[in-house]
């Protein structure tokens, strides 16, 4: 199975390597006519406690084409939020708090966060409780709030309407 590896560049190439290229240990000199460029994919981030989901929700944005980085935590949220740059970012509401329990307030606080760190990127929200968002200030930063859960085909809709067409 080829495995795609995005170069750091918004207008780069993305290389493919094959199966060939890791199996042969010689194929190196043969890389050229093994290797594929193809467009730079959108990179997304993935933010949601429950491993099973998030495992999920990435599995069907990369087949999807995407580029995904998924974090447990708005702690780990925010922290690839000021390493890297993200085109979308897809995220449950409910997060644990200090106690451990799981409490809206906690994805709330990382939607204010990260506008503070990007204004613009597009945000969905995936939640089993929407009405925790409705009427709240954050309910107007993000670009759609969907229910849990998801089909797939919806999921990928929704990414594709919201991010950037690639040139």
């Amino acid at each position: 199975m080829p495995v795609l590896v995005p170069q750091a560049s918004a207008n780069s190439r993305s290389l493919i390597e094959t199966p060939l290229t890791r199996a042969i240990p010689h194929a190196l000199s043969l890389a050229t006519s093994t290797t594929i460029y193809l467009p730079s994919m959108h990179r997304i981030l993935a933010a949601d406690d429950d491993p099973l989901q998030l495992d999920f929700r990435k599995s069907v944005l990369e087949t999807g084409g995407h580029a995904v980085v998924s974090t447990l935590s708005v702690r780990a949220t925010t922290r690839a939020l000021e390493d890297g740059r993200f085109d979308l970012i897809i995220m449950d509401l409910r997060f644990p708090n200090v106690q451990g329990q799981s409490d809206s307030r906690e994805g709330l606080r990382l939607i204010r966060q990260i506008r503070e760190l990007d204004s613009k990127v597009p945000i969905i929200v995936l939640s089993g409780w929407p009405a925790d968002i409705e009427g709240q200030p954050e309910e107007k930063m993000v670009s759609r709030v969907l229910l849990k859960t998801i089909k797939p085909t919806a999921l990928l809709e929704a990414a594709r309407e919201l991010l950037p067409a690639i040139p």
